[in-house]
């Protein structure tokens, strides 16, 4: 073809849902995609980062992603 669309400069995230979050003072996980995921740990090429009361938020090759409990 003579003409071909530019690359997207950010990748696609991937479809994450947010199940619940456990979240204490000395403790906190969540539920990601029917996963149990920690901070520091992967799902679906996103690297969890932080855990609230009510939001989670995720690094997808340097995107940002919020995740919150519906």
């Amino acid at each position: 073809p003579l003409f071909q669309p530019a690359p997207s400069p950010f990748a696609q995230p991937p479809l994450l849902t947010l199940s619940g979050i456990v979240y204490s003072a000395n403790d906190a996980y969540c539920i990601i995609n029917n996963k149990i995921v920690k901070p520091g740990e992967s799902v679906q090429e996103a690297k969890l980062l932080t855990i609230t009361q009510n939001q989670v938020i995720l690094d997808f090759k340097g995107q940002k992603i919020k995740l919150f409990v519906s």
